[in-house]
Formats: C-alpha cells, sequence, structure tokens
C-alpha cells in the first residue's frame, strides 16, 4: 500500500510540474538588421485605445532597459506593433480551397484541460534605418491560460526586443 502511494505521489509530482513552469514564448528576430544607432519613436494610432497604450508602455520599458532611446527628431528607426490575441489553433484558406469550402490547414478543437487557452502574439515592423524604405520585423508569441493572460504582453515585449540586437 505504501509503495503505491507513492508511486501515485511521483506520478502527480512529475504531472503538475508541468503546470508550474512558465509559458513558451517563441521569437523570431528580424532578418539582417542594418547596425545603427538604437534610436526609435513608436507609430501609434490616434487616438490610443488602451490596449495600444498597454502595447507601447511594454515596448517602451524594454527598449530603454535595452539601450534604445526614443526621439521625436530623426529617429533611426519608426516602430510600429501589432498585439493579437486569438484562440489556440485557427485555421487556413487558400483562394482555391475558398472556393471549394475546403481547408488548407483546419482549426483543431484544443483539449479539454487547454480550452480556455489563447495564443497571443506581438509583432514589431521596423521601418527605416532613417530615411530609407526599409522594413523588418521580429516577433514573437505565445498560449496562455486566462490566469496569466496579464503577463502575456509583458513576455512578448521582452522576447521580441531582445531579438532587436543594437
Amino acid at each position: 500500500m505504501a509503495r503505491c502511494f507513492l508511486i501515485l505521489s511521483a506520478v502527480s509530482v512529475v504531472s503538475l510540474s508541468a503546470c508550474a513552469s512558465g509559458p513558451k514564448v517563441v521569437a523570431t528576430p528580424p532578418i539582417a538588421l542594418p547596425d545603427t544607432a538604437p534610436t526609435y519613436r513608436l507609430m501609434a494610432s490616434d487616438p490610443a485605445s488602451a490596449a495600444d497604450q498597454a502595447v507601447q508602455a511594454a515596448l517602451r520599458t524594454q527598449l530603454d532597459a535595452r539601450g534604445w532611446h526614443e526621439t521625436r527628431e530623426a529617429p533611426a528607426w519608426r516602430i510600429e506593433a501589432s498585439y493579437a490575441v486569438r484562440p489556440q489553433k485557427t485555421g487556413a484558406y487558400s483562394d482555391v480551397s475558398a472556393r471549394e469550402g475546403d481547408w488548407l490547414d483546419a482549426p483543431v478543437v484544443p483539449q479539454w484541460w487547454g480550452a480556455k487557452r489563447l495564443t497571443h502574439s506581438l509583432t514589431l515592423t521596423l521601418h527605416g534605418p532613417e530615411a530609407e524604405p526599409g522594413a523588418y520585423q521580429a516577433s514573437a508569441a505565445t498560449t496562455v491560460g486566462p490566469r496569466r493572460a496579464d503577463e502575456a504582453l509583458d513576455l512578448l515585449a521582452a522576447a521580441v526586443v531582445a531579438e532587436l540586437k543594437p
């Protein structure tokens, strides 16, 4: 009986340890980002919504911590941010498959234990450097449940800014 209890305890500890770990963040760096002065200006919609303001605040905190400087006059980079929250797995159509009513990639119903989890993504588009017409993108995504939704934006901002090595 004691042996059975020890085995059940060990299995419980192993299975619950996966729940206690932090969310996995997948970051994608920009390709061949030119080495320029780390000055920027965040481009924002006018008027900015509460969500836009939260994204800007999280980005400013992370950019400042990594040595970037915000300036209104002649920034090396103009940065656009796009933050989205969606179901874990959405489907995809092409023009042809939509006409035929077939999915290219069908949506998947998540398992019962992850049904309330949502995927959060943050994409930065860097325009520049300076007056040059280039555009570079860096992004990060994570899937979290309702209890960790509040920390998702800060995690993503840290991950995506870490990919912008000034």
